[in-house]
């Protein structure tokens, strides 16, 4: 009987709501509600989607939505329905809720609300957030944006005596490749126009900032996924109504710079390895140009074959089809041998830990660092990995008992499921510090790798902890 009411009142919500039901949809069924006491005006309109979100960078697909107008008070409830033979296995699928009032934004949820599939559940309880919170995730997370690497940003810029035309080609490992050329009557002018290095985005200032083989930095404004503005040397804006913007290109090739490299060189049974210092690109070398001689001073120089010897060469990296693949790969090809370092290696502090299967230890929390004179029976940390059935999880200690649970990650944004965080529950002898460091990770919406360093930040766009790299694998 229940059933058969609730089924009634979904007909009449749908009916209202303009969608139609059929006699072979299933129900995803829920409330949705808010921690604010804020109570609705009347003409608050709530909307509630059934989401496909098992694709990375690509937009989810809606499988179902309701629409109650007018939405009444919290909790409200909806009834969602969809076709069954419409869920594949192994996909991921989550309920998004939003309540606008004159088509503005009102309250909205911010985290993922998992159902079917893996979520194996047909029930969901919204955890809506007023828009005002809202925002402040928004703009402490609006310049990690970038997304679908390698990137290729393309303009030509005004100079001081010519028009110079920039690519900048960013990828996912946070390395760089630019070609900055003027353009004199036609004809270009610059010798060698390139550059490589390290990309990162301040999320403070969203600005995108180029650390390379320049005296100083390069900046650039995002404006967004697609569009970046060139700024001053000193980090500013340029003050001309020219445009010094960037745009994206989905056409252009990576570019294949020639520049002068300090990196690790390997040999070993007829294969050659290179991993350059600035950029922390490991390159296969192919066996042409200044290759002989760059081996031959390997050879000398080192006692053992397969250790690494640090060298200064100038090469060019370019795109070779991948030997018994598909597809193409860069590899360095040594244009000229200058000489080795024996002395010297190649730690470069512009490479970035790994977020995912490293040690994280705990180094400050709030802004505070850690305490370690007060006994404790295990180092506080975590660690970010994939389990064999692919669920991100994540583990480690709060400096007593041990911690088990899962996390979602898309791009800057991070968020540790505290409900369902499996813990030991052994007596600590600093028992407050354990709930500081608890409390922490549930408040944590964002992230970001800064060298050896990984930094968790609120919506607020404040760093919450600070976790130090001791690598596992």
């Amino acid at each position: 009987m229940k059933r058969s009411l609730f089924f009634l009142a979904f007909l009449m919500v749908n009916f209202m709501s303009g969608c139609a039901v059929t006699e072979t949809q299933s129900l995803i069924k829920g409330y949705a509600s808010y921690r604010e006491r804020i109570g609705l005006p009347p003409n608050a309109i709530f909307k509630v989607t059934l989401e496909d979100i098992s694709l990375m960078d690509v937009a989810a697909t809606t499988l179902g939505s309701v629409t109650i107008d007018p939405a009444g008070q919290a909790p409200i409830n909806f009834a969602i329905g969809y076709n069954p033979e419409e869920i594949k296995p192994g996909h991921r699928y989550a309920v998004r809720g939003r309540i606008t009032v004159d088509d503005k934004l009102m309250f909205i949820t911010d985290t993922t609300h998992p159902v079917l599939a893996e979520a194996q559940q047909n029930t969901v309880s919204l955890k809506m957030v007023h828009v005002q919170h809202q925002a402040k995730q928004a703009r402490a997370t609006k310049s990690m944006t970038f997304t679908n690497f390698p990137i290729h940003l393309l303009g030509l810029l005004p100079g001081a005596n010519c028009q110079t035309q920039y690519q900048l080609d960013l990828f996912s490992n946070h390395a760089y490749f630019i070609s900055v050329q003027c353009f004199k009557n036609g004809k270009p002018s610059t010798a060698n126009p390139y550059d490589i290095g390290r990309w990162h985005i301040d999320p403070s200032t969203q600005k995108l900032i180029l650390t390379g083989g320049h005296e100083s930095p390069l900046f650039f404004r995002v404006i967004d996924s697609n569009t970046v503005e060139k700024l001053d040397l000193q980090g500013n804006k340029i003050d001309s109504n020219l445009n010094y913007q960037l745009e994206r290109s989905m056409t252009a090739t990576t570019l294949e710079p020639t520049v002068l490299m300090q990196g690790m060189y390997q040999y070993m049974a007829d294969a050659a390895n290179f991993r350059e210092c600035i950029t922390g690109l490991k390159l296969p070398v192919v066996f042409e140009g200044d290759h002989q001689a760059l081996e031959s001073a390997y050879l000398k120089d080192q006692s053992a074959a397969g250790t690494n010897l640090k060298v200064h060469i100038e090469g060019s990296i370019v795109q070779r089809p991948i030997v018994d693949g598909v597809g193409e790969q860069a590899v360095l090809h040594v244009e000229r041998f200058i000489k080795t370092m024996p002395t010297e290696s190649c730690d470069n502090p512009y490479v970035d830990a790994s977020f995912t299967n490293t040690y994280w230890r705990l180094t400050a929390l709030n802004g505070k660092g850690i305490d370690r004179t007060q006994p404790a029976k295990r180092e506080a940390h975590l660690i970010f990995h994939n389990a064999n059935d692919g669920t991100a999880q994540v583990s480690g200690s709060t400096g007593c008992n041990r911690i088990s649970g899962t996390y979602q990650q898309d791009d800057q944004q991070l968020s540790i499921a505290s409900e369902g965080m499996a813990m030991t529950r052994m007596a600590c002898a600093n028992a407050k510090a354990e709930q500081a460091f608890l409390s922490t990770l549930e408040v944590v919406t964002g992230w970001a790798v800064k060298g050896n360093y990984l930094e968790l930040y609120d919506a607020g766009g404040g760093s919450v902890a600070r976790f130090e790299a001791t690598y596992l694998y």
